[in-house]
């Protein structure tokens, strides 16, 4: 069976499908597929990914920890 019959036998069946959850069971199903596509960065998302692993690379990053210290610091002032 072809990619496109079995589409099209997937389909009618779907539409003689009158129960509302296995409809939604169907549709998360589907959504999970295309949300499993491969995302391609642009040049600049890219860029700012590279520029980031160089700043944590020298050592201008901290934790999360330590950021969240750094902010409750801040907001106490």
């Amino acid at each position: 069976m072809s990619a496109a019959e079995l589409r099209e036998k997937i389909i009618r069946s779907v539409n003689k499908i009158e129960n509302e959850s296995i409809l939604e069971e169907i549709h998360s199903l589907i959504t999970v597929e295309e949300q499993t596509a491969v995302y391609v960065l642009t040049p600049s998302e890219r860029n700012a990914i590279d520029e980031a692993q160089n700043d944590v690379d020298q050592g201008n990053a901290v934790s999360s920890e330590k950021a969240n210290e750094m902010i409750k610091g801040w907001l106490e002032k």
